[in-house]
């Protein structure tokens, strides 16, 4: 049994429903970092700051793509995958994000704007907390999307 092709204002609807929910999550993770780091400077006195950032971003992340694929899944976007399968791509996707991080980290330094990156074994340790951070969201939420909130 098909489904019909999700209209695009549907699609619309579905975003915009999903950012109106989560997207704070992660906005406010990356308003933190620019406070610590352009404002206040911390980061060059408390290098450590770095490792807790990178693990409440992945934290964030995975909030608002659990959402983000709620709304898909509940909208009939994304058909009727296995839960598995749901939450597999719920953490590849938050540690996705993780890796295009830190190419934007590579990118500014290369451009000469930042000095984010220290070394290898800091980019590394910043992956590794970005996607624990996520895999430590998936966890408390007991391996569950977020529910559909209501009538989509």
């Amino acid at each position: 049994m098909s489904q019909a092709p999700i209209s695009r204002d549907r699609l619309l609807q579905l975003a915009w429903k999903a950012l109106r929910k989560a997207a704070w999550a992660p906005l406010f993770v990356v308003g933190v970092h620019g406070v610590l780091s352009r404002i206040l400077g911390l980061y060059g006195s408390y290098p450590w700051l770095d490792v807790p950032m990178h693990f409440v971003g992945g934290v964030a992340m995975a909030y608002f793509l659990g959402h983000a694929l709620a709304f898909a899944h509940g909208g009939g976007l994304l058909g009727q995958p296995n839960r598995a399968l749901l939450v597999l791509a719920w953490i590849a996707s938050a540690s996705t994000v993780t890796i295009l991080w830190e190419f934007l980290e590579f990118t500014t330094d290369r451009l000469g704007l930042t000095r984010a990156q220290a070394s290898v074994a800091d980019t590394m340790l910043d992956f590794l907390m970005g996607i624990l951070g996520s895999l430590a969201y998936a966890a408390c939420a007991r391996w569950k999307l977020p529910q559909d909130p209501g009538s989509i």
